[in-house]
């Protein structure tokens, strides 16, 4: 079960301490460990991948601009989190 999701006996204590260092620390330790059944990188891959298509269907040079560097830094996010769980 992921940190404070529904059906969790603690959500409610969770929930008010979300602000909490310790709390964010387990939630991203979650994330990362897979702990809520999805593999984040290859999800941020697929964003990355959505982005570049969107990218590719404007005309607007801002909005191009704009959908790349979400690319990229769902890219970057992905490799670094990677690099994390292999302890690279």
């Amino acid at each position: 079960m992921c940190p404070g999701g529904r059906g969790s006996e603690r959500s409610g204590a969770l929930l008010l301490g979300r602000n909490d260092p310790g709390f964010v620390r387990m939630v991203v330790d979650a994330l990362l460990n897979g702990l809520c059944g999805m593999d984040w990188a290859d999800y941020l891959r697929d964003q990355a991948t959505m982005y570049r298509q969107l990218a590719e269907r404007t005309d607007d040079p801002a909005v191009q601009n704009e959908m790349l560097e979400l690319a990229s830094v769902c890219e970057e996010v992905a490799n670094n989190m990677e690099d994390h769980l292999t302890g690279g």
